[in-house]
């Protein structure tokens, strides 16, 4: 049966348009044809033309010999005169089947030849991260194949410097303090390098460089050895965490560096190595894994001018000029549930000739405010030297994506002023927003920083730094568990570096159903050889009625991760708040790192479409859709939705070439529905109010 012997008359139009993009329903041996652009096969163009789908006989697929593997389509067909010519390709992946389309366009009103013209038209398809597997091609209505014989992931890498962070100190005279060169900052009753790469400090050649997998500390999976600009690199890398290192003892690098002390990034009183935690995703080229040296004895003090020396440039000055000096809180790209409040704290330092005052304000300037607090003074005076930590209350925006919110300060006279030479450079506020999982009732992972986190040594920011040694929770999205890899959402724990250290999240209150679990895995990433740490669900009533439930597990670096499912049945239509924690049991600070995977609420009867901010727009679009089949609402099975998501066009980025899409900022949701071995995509708005649904291809 066809779509127009199932279209209603009230959406006789729109199918009609959708059934001749399409094709007929059923294809070569009864298989549904896979999804193709929702374009009339026929239809005016600008100017007259007139656009259609190519006649194409034969394709042709080359898997070509590349990391990662490349794989192309030749599509080899007729054109119908010597007027039409091919316009453009557009493909669309629907699990493992593409669907690839080629348009031709010709004068409407062109005398033509009529005349067959070959042509061939050579389509590179998106296979970057593919999992090993077959997969089909469909090319206009002809149908091929190829085969993946191993993952195809898109691999990333990672770079730095190793440099001399340079201070040099020189002796007063008699009895006057030390005289510190610039790039030095006060550190115990002395003067140290202060951390930071600054233009003129020197690489450091011949250093080796180690690369581990998992948590520092670890090593054994690579070496690299610095460059003459102190650069090093690692490349063909897996997403995942990993530990970048530098002993200063390893036997290459002590004659190059002793005696003398890291700098950056920070480490323990004495510690020989440096080691930066980094966590990379698919296709990432990580840069700036910077390891900062400052030596006991270099570089010589300043000595004074004498008479004959060639004159110095005189230094730039300005009234009103800041130095970025650290995110204090909210990294760049930190992740957000969606409504979740925080707080941006920037560090910067006063390098002009003037003081802030009172009279001097903190103000946003351009981007995602994420506050109402768009100007605010300054806590306190701030003179030339001094350093001072500014911060905003913030709010998450409700839809998924990425936000970005400039700002810069302000002098009593009103002029604007920031970082930079020029002093006109502002600093910034960057997170992303996530969607929790929409398949459990709630996700404890996607909404980590609605917790209140703290560790033995207090109150702890969200998210953390892998850096602190107070305790901090990071949120990994392909975490390197102790046993696997996986791709679910995963909350990193590590307590504070104490005897006894132990970390803890409380959740605002949550309402508990009929049917309710806890589900979760316990455990140790990957390379935590000394990893001994016991995990801790406690949860109670709001209301205070009723002991608080507290189930522990002990785990050890072992291969093996603990299982957790409880029953929540007992508290049903009850508020809940749950507790996640875990404790060390000894003093391998480093290797103490926890993980709960994929925390969450599960129900065996949880349907979104009755429940949450989407089932609005789910209904509408089973209606639609259901009504445009012929068939009843019942019939559709509902798949999954996903958004909040921004649409960047009026027809919610469904392709339709009648000119009625414009371009727009519209949010909404992706509904995907099956029927009869077929699937259906659905975009709507927020309401509901408006839907756009096409017909997506076969289920492989």
């Amino acid at each position: 049966m066809t779509f127009k012997n199932l279209i209603t008359l009230a959406v006789a139009l729109l199918l009609a348009a959708l059934a001749t993009a399409c094709g007929p329903l059923l294809g070569a041996g009864g298989e549904r044809p896979p999804a193709i652009p929702v374009l009339p096969t026929a239809t005016p163009g600008s100017s007259g033309t007139v656009r259609e789908l190519a006649t194409v006989e034969r394709i042709e697929i080359l898997t070509l010999e590349s990391f990662p593997v490349q794989v192309q389509v030749r599509a080899f067909g007729s054109l119908p005169d010597s007027c039409t010519t091919i316009q453009e390709s557009t493909q669309l992946r629907d699990g493992q089947a593409f669907s690839v389309s080629i348009f031709t366009v010709r004068p409407g009103e062109a005398a033509c030849a009529q005349v067959l013209q070959p042509f061939e038209e050579t389509i590179p398809l998106d296979v970057a991260g593919l999992k090993a597997g077959n997969y089909s091609v469909h090319v206009n209505g002809v149908f091929g194949g190829f085969t993946l014989a191993a993952d195809n992931e898109v691999t990333a890498s990672l770079a730095g410097r190793v440099w001399h962070d340079l201070c040099a100190l020189g002796d007063g005279e008699g009895d006057a303090p030390l005289v510190p060169s610039a790039g030095c900052v006060p550190f115990e009753g002395t003067y140290r390098a202060n951390g930071r790469l600054e233009s003129g400090e020197p690489g450091l050649a011949g250093l080796l460089v180690r690369l581990g997998l998992g948590a520092c500390p670890s090593g054994g999976l690579a070496e690299a050895t610095t460059d003459s600009d102190g650069a090093y690199h690692f490349s063909g890398l897996a997403p995942g965490m990993y530990c970048v290192s530098v002993d200063s003892l390893a036997a290459a690098n002590s004659p190059v560096l002793i005696p003398g002390e890291w700098t950056h990034p920070p480490v323990e009183a004495g510690s020989p190595t440096a080691g930066a935690a980094i966590v990379l995703s698919a296709g990432e080229n990580k840069t700036g894994v910077d390891f900062g040296w400052d030596y006991q004895f270099l570089p010589v003090p300043p000595q004074v001018p004498t008479p004959t020396a060639a004159p110095t440039a005189t230094p730039v000055t300005r009234c009103d000029w800041a130095q970025f000096v650290a995110d204090v809180t909210v990294p760049d790209h930190a992740p957000y549930s969606p409504g979740a409040a925080f707080t941006k704290t920037w560090r910067l330092k006063n390098i002009g000739t003037c003081t802030w005052t009172a009279d001097y304000d903190l103000v946003f300037v351009d981007g995602n405010a994420m506050t109402d607090r768009v100007v605010q003074a300054l806590p306190g005076t701030v003179r030339p030297g001094e350093t001072v930590d500014l911060s905003v209350p913030m709010t998450a925006p409700t839809l998924v994506g990425n936000y970005k919110g400039s700002w810069m300060l302000r002098n009593g006279e009103g002029r604007l002023f920031g970082l930079g030479t020029s002093a006109d450079k502002a600093f910034w506020a960057l997170i992303k927003v996530i969607a929790p999982n929409n398949r459990f009732v709630y996700d404890f992972a996607a909404n980590y920083c609605l917790a209140t986190w703290k560790s033995d040594a207090g109150a702890l920011t969200c998210p953390g730094s892998s850096s602190a040694t107070r305790g901090f929770v990071v949120l990994l999205d392909n975490p390197q568990l102790e046993n696997r890899r996986e791709n679910e959402r995963t909350l990193w724990l590590r307590p504070n570096h104490e005897a006894g250290g132990w970390i803890s999240g409380e959740y605002p209150p949550i309402i508990v159903q009929q049917g309710d679990r806890f589900r979760a895995w316990v455990g140790c990433l990957a390379a935590s050889p000394g990893c001994d740490v016991t995990f801790t669900l406690k949860y109670r009533a709001a209301d205070g009625n009723g002991q608080e439930t507290r189930i522990t597990w002990d785990e050890v670096f072992d291969g093996q991760v603990s299982v957790v499912d409880i029953d929540l049945s007992a508290l049903a239509r009850k508020k809940v708040i749950f507790s996640l924690s875990a404790a060390i049991n000894n003093r391998r600070f480093e290797d103490a790192n926890a993980f709960w995977f994929a925390p969450r609420i599960e129900n065996a009867g949880f349907n979104p479409e009755e429940s949450g901010e989407s089932a609005a727009a789910i209904q509408a679009a089973r209606k639609m859709v259901a009504a445009a089949l012929g068939i009843g609402k019942n019939d559709l099975n509902f798949v999954r939705v996903e958004g909040p998501v921004h649409w960047a066009t009026t027809c919610l980025d469904v392709q339709i070439d009648d000119g009625s899409c414009k371009p727009a900022v519209i949010s909404g949701y992706r509904v995907i529905f099956e029927y009869a071995g077929g699937k259906y995509e659905a975009h709507t708005n927020l309401s509901g109010s408006i839907v756009y649904w096409f017909y997506a291809g076969v289920w492989k």
